[in-house]
């Protein structure tokens, strides 16, 4: 993973509403959005494989991290190692 302390974070939620997220839909603008980040080589990254989904279903290059929510303890012990190894 790219060490990103000298990089700014930025946190984007990709659904408008719960009906949005419900389906995994995500709106054009958004993608277009994501895209621009993309040009502007951001590192997105996914929480989750329901939003990993989404962002490859519409063909949005994305890292894959655990959910925070995860329940499962090799989830968040890897959510928490990349983490930690990415502001190093």
């Amino acid at each position: 993973m790219e060490n990103l302390k000298k990089k700014s974070l930025l946190f984007f939620d990709l659904w408008n509403n719960q009906d949005e997220q419900d389906s995994g839909t995500i709106d054009k603008k958004v993608i277009n959005k994501l895209k621009d980040f993309l040009k502007k080589e951001y590192k997105l990254i996914a929480l989750g494989r329901f939003t990993e989904k989404a962002l490859i279903e519409n063909k949005i290059e994305c890292l894959y991290l655990p959910h925070p929510a995860s329940r499962r303890n090799e989830d968040k012990i890897k959510l928490e190692k990349s983490l930690k190894k990415m502001v190093k």
